[in-house]
């Protein structure tokens, strides 16, 4: 451990404490205002062991001869304590003829004479103490350093269970003249002691599951529960009841009694906890009442109310109605309104009458925006996401947004903003004051999917990229991504560039360049290409993307040479999968509407998107086709945070021009992975078999048209893990348009979802229901790594 983090400011609050005080003391004595002179400086030391005067004052700016100076004589006691030399660094001043004595006065810090010496200890190894300890021979050491590390010690032991750990150090001197001393740690570890059931008594409004949370008891629907124990804190139990009492309020519970909670058994042992509550009447809301409103009608302000007569008086929708009104005043620009609540209780009636007090505001106009704490990112960055201008009427909703988008930048860790005053009353300087956080990322990993077996993945990313900021290339908030996948199966490798501002207008352009090979049961396809695409927000859930993409598509065919008939037209047409490479040149023009609560885990919210696309004719290229589609996902919250999503995805493509087919890449495919599970990869859809050595053998070779639809319920089991149970259907088809939707897949299952940062991963056991012929193969476990947008 560094020591000098080891000091606080309590050092230099005493120091500078004593620097003031001889200061005062000096003035009164000479009954003088003028700065005295330094005549001389000295050094004097009040701990053990001996110190090096010049060492001292080669570490000081102040000099004899000269004025005092209180700022300099600061600077120069910090300087001192950084050197890490010294546990205690202040100085006094002593009045003489024509000037003052400089006197620092400093406490030199011990040396660690021999290993720290661990009495006591059971449960850990004595060398495991010593190394929490951090203390090694000849370290400098000082009774807050020693006190710093002692309670790394005591958090182990409490890790452990050991909640009643008695740990403490002696500092004994051994050597005064060199300043030696050892380190006694004496430890009395107490019982182990864990909590292993709650018991909850007496609650009826308040539901269980609520309180099973405050007290961090897993979920009874959580697998591991079995294995739920939890250390004994008497903080966290006096916190829980607090928080549970905040609850019973929040539920109308106004006289609700919330005991302390009770721990029983034997020390030692296995406990339990009780949770113990007497919730009494439950309170609604009686009259509402507005006073103090002259700029606004109160009829306006009343339909900012969201609480009526009649809702369970909930204090957290109360101070919510509340908050309303002072964002009515603050978004048109009357800062500072004030509401005070006037909350009287009926207890015969169980009522509370409400009473909104406001204290409006003044109407103020923004002078500049000012941004601070940016080092490194340009403050066009910051600027452009910020939505008020100079010259607008404040607006506190509008500031939230603005606070909002630069939190979604990624690469700032605090946001706050704060009106600044000027030379008039009603005109304010807007601050947005920023701290920076690092933007650059860099993950390494391996797993395993049903799909690509044993699978590796590296990333390097910066989100707050600046192309045009050499060398540092940072501060520009674009973003620049190099990724590569690799497996048993599949390659891949990008390197994708964003500018979200492009030519500083809203618009969002991007370059991709990948390059992959994937291999399938009987041949192997390799692309590499370049996608250009600009991107328009149309509002704040909407937005519009074009995009350019150049691509070459190689494919490997099979080492023997087979001739395959499509099954469905009974052997009438012979398929070729004998493909040139193809150059593949398209545009593509999609509008997507996201109103999810999180990109990731979502509970909540919309994500649609149409699409349609064209290759080939006017943009040249060897693939003349073009194809439409639409996919919707919608989440549904319901009841104990449980979720529903509902999938439905419709797609067709055509060739165009004389002859034209739709090349096997292009084709569209569904079974297995994030389609329909119980089925083998890309397995369900049209067929074709092989004539020649073994006419049993077939391959599917994808539809041109595409539909299917698949329902989600998601239970949390913790906070990285989620129960799934799913059912899934559809199909492909060779024709496009032509659907028959007599003849589907089905498949119905159950998952585990483990919802870890950077590294999401899916687990699922699905049951084929129906094929959609007979010889579709079967896999019904599908092992998946990342999150299905």
């Amino acid at each position: 451990m560094d020591l000098r983090h080891s000091r606080t400011l309590l050092h230099y609050a005493c120091a500078f404490s004593l620097f003031l005080i001889s200061s005062l003391a000096l003035s009164v004595v000479h009954g003088q205002t003028t700065i005295p002179i330094v005549k001389e400086i000295r050094v004097r030391d009040i701990g053990s062991g001996s110190i090096n005067e010049e060492f001292v004052l080669s570490h000081v700016s102040t000099k004899a001869g000269f004025e005092l100076d209180r700022f300099a004589l600061s600077r120069d006691i910090k300087t001192i304590l950084d050197t890490g030399f010294f546990s205690y660094a202040g100085a006094e001043l002593e009045p003489v003829d024509d000037g003052v004595i400089l006197v620092y006065v400093v406490e030199g810090k011990l040396k660690l004479a021999n290993p720290v010496e661990v009495i006591g200890v059971r449960h850990f190894s004595k060398s495991k103490i010593q190394k929490l300890m951090a203390l090694r021979k000849g370290d400098f050491i000082d009774e807050q350093l020693v006190n710093i590390n002692l309670n790394k010690v005591k958090e182990k032991y409490f890790e452990h269970y050991y909640s009643d750990v008695n740990a403490q150090a002696k500092i004994e001197i051994v050597d005064p003249s060199n300043g030696l001393a050892n380190v006694i740690l004496k430890i009395d570890e107490g019982k182990r002691t864990r909590i292993k059931s709650v018991d909850i008594v007496g609650n009826k409004k308040v539901p269980t599951s609520v309180i099973r949370k405050i007290v961090k008891q897993p979920s009874r629907w959580n697998p591991f529960r079995i294995f739920w124990k939890r250390r004994y804190d008497n903080a966290e139990f006096k916190a829980a009841q607090s928080e549970i009492r905040k609850i019973c309020i929040d539920n109308g519970l106004l006289d609700a009694v919330v005991e302390p909670l009770l721990v029983t058994g034997d020390p030692g042992s296995d406990l339990k906890l009780t949770v113990r509550l007497s919730e009494g009447d439950q309170y609604r809301i009686g009259n509402l009442a507005l006073e103090g409103v002259s700029i606004f009608p109160e009829q306006e302000l009343k339909k900012v109310i969201t609480v009526k007569t009649g809702d369970v008086a909930s204090k957290s929708a109360i101070d919510r109605s509340s908050q309303a009104l002072r964002d009515y005043y603050g978004d048109r620009g009357y800062m500072n309104t004030g509401v005070r609540l006037v909350l009287v209780p009926d207890k015969s009636k169980q009522t509370i009458d409400v009473m909104f007090l406001l204290a409006e505001g003044q109407l103020v106009k923004i002078r500049n925006i000012r941004i601070r704490g940016n080092t490194q990112t340009r403050d066009k960055v910051i600027r452009r996401e910020i939505v008020v201008d100079p010259g607008d009427v404040y607006n506190a909703r509008k500031v939230r947004i603005s606070e909002s988008r630069l939190r979604n930048l990624g690469f700032l860790s605090e946001i706050r903003t704060h009106p600044e005053n000027t030379a008039v009353n009603d005109v304010k300087d807007l601050v947005f004051e920023v701290a920076e956080k690092r933007s650059g990322q860099f993950m390494l990993g391996a797993g395993f999917s049903s799909i690509d077996n044993i699978m590796g993945f590296a990333e390097i990313s910066q989100g707050n990229f600046d192309i045009a900021n050499w060398p540092a290339f940072t501060g520009g908030g674009q973003k620049l991504k190099l990724s590569a996948e690799m497996g048993s199966k599949r390659e891949q490798y990008n390197l994708s560039f964003v500018e979200p501002w492009f030519m500083d207008r809203q618009l969002s352009f991007g370059v991709d360049l990948y390059k992959s090979y994937r291999k399938y049961s009987s041949y192997e396809i390799n692309k590499k290409g370049l996608a250009l695409t600009i991107t328009k927000p149309l509002s704040a859930f909407d937005r519009i993307s074009f995009q350019y993409e150049l691509e070459k598509v190689n494919e490997m065919k099979d080492t023997n040479v087979y001739v395959y008939v499509d099954v469905e037209r009974d052997g009438s047409e012979t398929l070729s999968f004998d493909e040139d490479d193809l150059l593949k040149s398209s545009f593509k023009v999609s509008v997507t509407r996201d109103t999810r609560d999180n990109p990731f885990v979502s509970t909540r919210g919309t994500r649609a998107s149409l699409f349609s696309y064209a290759s080939g004719g006017l943009l040249a290229g060897d693939v003349d086709i073009y194809g439409m589609g639409t996919r919707v996902k919608h989440y549904v919250p319901l009841w104990f945070k449980h979720v529903l999503s509902l999938l439905v995805r419709c797609e067709v493509v055509e060739a165009y021009g004389d002859g034209g087919q739709v090349p096997y890449a292009e084709r569209l495919f569904v079974g297995g992975g994030n389609t329909i599970r119980g089925y083998d990869y890309r397995e369900v859809g049209p067929k074709a078999y092989r004539i020649g050595d073994d006419e049993s053998r077939y391959r599917p070779y994808g539809g041109k048209s595409l539909a299917m639809a698949s329902a989600e319920y998601n239970i949390r089991l913790a906070s990285k893990m989620r129960f799934a149970g799913f059912y899934d259907i559809g199909n492909v088809w060779s024709e496009p348009y032509e659907m028959d939707f007599g003849k589907l897949a089905s498949s119905a299952g159950l998952g585990i979802r483990l919802d870890l940062p950077g590294f999401p991963v899916r687990v699922d056991y699905a049951w084929p229901l129906k094929k959609d012929d007979d010889v579709t193969n079967q896999d019904k476990w599908v092992v998946w790594i990342g999150y299905d947008y």
